[in-house]
């Protein structure tokens, strides 16, 4: 069941602004957004966009649909995460860490066999072989590369560790030919780490749950990527995945458990 005054509570926070990140969306921008999306959905051939289509537009404040999909909901979902983010982390003894997972990229048929939990249960347990027992958090994304036709999991989350050896072993579980060498010519790098920076602007970043098309060029000798929009056939098809997956299965937490409409310490840890 819905907690419509956590969204009650949500709405009015977002026009105060004091928690949201520079350039946080306004609602006008997301009922438009919404709206973008509904016309997209109804204009696919396929029932199940129709469906969400026809969910995403009766969705309202009273009767929210919760779904990824939907602009007004991610919006205010975010918020939440937004406030939770900055009240459970610190500048200090949290890092940013990126973990992309190259040997399993996907063809757009298979994203029907999509499980983030299976990324979030590797992490977990590099996280015990190398002794990181601090909390995390964060959220899943695929983006499409052009230049292979094929989707790229990866996960954002930040981590309460800044044990450089601790830290370098986790690197170190990615320093393997199948996570280094999969695309011909091109050393990738499967692991990020990297300090908070600005906080507040991190904090949307993790949980924007927008997919997008990754294009590759090369300037002045350096290889460069560049994300842009994904043309309307694929996002109609990342926009039904993320609805069946639901917010749950998206969002990345070590260490922590949603209790009472909050994030909290695991009481056993």
């Amino acid at each position: 069941m819905v907690n419509r005054m956590n969204f009650r509570d949500l709405k009015k926070q977002s026009k105060t602004g004091p928690l949201l990140p520079e350039g946080f969306e306004p609602e006008c921008w997301a009922e438009k957004r919404k709206e973008e999306m509904v016309k997209l959905l109804y204009a696919g051939m396929d029932p199940a966009c129709r469906e969400l289509a026809g969910r995403l537009e009766m969705c309202g404040y009273d009767e929210p649909c919760i779904s990824p999909a939907c602009p007004e909901c991610m919006r205010r979902k975010r918020i939440w995460f937004i406030e939770q983010f900055m009240r459970l982390t610190n500048d200090k003894n949290w890092v940013f860490v990126t973990v992309i997972f190259y040997p399993d990229v996907m063809d757009t048929e298979d994203l029907t066999t999509l499980d983030p939990r299976k990324f979030f249960n590797r992490i977990r347990k590099q996280f015990e072989k190398c002794d990181i027992k601090g909390r995390a958090l964060g959220g899943f994304e695929m983006d499409f590369h052009q230049e292979s036709k094929k989707w790229m999991p990866h996960v954002h989350f930040v981590l309460e560790c800044t044990d450089e050896k601790k830290l370098d072993k986790f690197k170190g579980l990615y320093r393997k030919s199948k996570y280094l060498n999969t695309r011909s010519g091109v050393v990738n790098r499967p692991v990020l780490i990297k300090p908070l920076g600005n906080r507040l602007n991190l904090s949307g970043y993790l949980v924007k749950h927008e997919w997008s098309r990754v294009e590759h060029y090369v300037f002045n000798g350096k290889r460069i990527s560049k994300k842009k929009f994904l043309p309307d056939v694929l996002r109609r098809e990342s926009l039904i995945t993320r609805d069946w997956l639901g917010l749950a299965k998206m969002m990345f937490l070590y260490r922590l458990r949603r209790c009472e409409g909050k994030l909290k310490k695991n009481s056993t840890t």
